[in-house]
């Protein structure tokens, strides 16, 4: 099972020059929430934007070359089989970005866990188009600099 963890603004902005705009602790402590001893999927650019592997999760990084493998890292070298191999699966897979990753993972995903950033940001990266009458609202929590919406696919 796919569930998408985003952070954006009004304009869908989630990412400029390689990383967010927003410096925003609390939604980074929301994201660690969430995806804390979970399975993550990500693209090369996010990866790369990281120090280091995000602690207590399984990395999978969808690439089209190599990734290097450890225990909290894996490569997904081929997406049709990933997805395939796990669309109907009880396991979560976490989907965190990028704006590519998103898109081929959307019409997968059962469940979007949505930051909405206050203000206008710089932006060379912006989240994809979705339907909303394919999801419904969830859950709400409002936070200082950001409201979170857990949003369910309607099946």
């Amino acid at each position: 099972m796919f569930k998408i963890v985003v952070a954006f603004d009004k304009n869908k902005t989630i990412g400029y020059e390689g990383w967010m705009p927003w410096d925003i602790p609390e939604d980074l402590q929301h994201f660690k929430d969430v995806t804390l001893n979970s399975n993550i999927i990500m693209g090369t650019t996010t990866f790369n934007g990281l120090k280091k592997p995000l602690p207590k999760r399984v990395t999978y990084v969808l690439s089209s070359a190599p990734v290097s493998e450890s225990e909290n890292v894996k490569w997904i070298s081929n997406l049709e089989e990933f997805i395939n191999q796990y669309k109907d699966s009880d396991q979560v897979f976490y989907v965190c970005g990028g704006a590519s990753i998103y898109k081929q993972f959307l019409p997968y995903t059962s469940e979007m866990i949505v930051s909405y950033v206050n203000g206008d940001w710089p932006s060379d990266t912006v989240f994809p188009e979705f339907n909303d009458e394919d999801f419904e609202i969830s859950d709400l929590k409002e936070y200082t600099d950001f409201t979170v919406k857990s949003y369910k696919r309607i099946k």
